[in-house]
């Protein structure tokens, strides 16, 4: 739950950042995976 509270929390607090067009891109990327994974593991546990 951490990881996905992190995700978010940097999902919300990018656009306040100056990055270049690729590393935000590569943030992004990175934040929706960890909250996939987050709700795939969560899956699997419940079954």
């Amino acid at each position: 739950m951490g990881l996905m509270s992190n995700a978010d929390y940097i999902q919300k607090e990018l656009p306040n950042v100056e990055l270049p067009t690729d590393i935000r891109s590569s943030i992004e990327s990175l934040c929706s995976d960890w909250i996939g994974t987050k709700h795939d593991v969560v899956h699997e546990l419940a079954n």
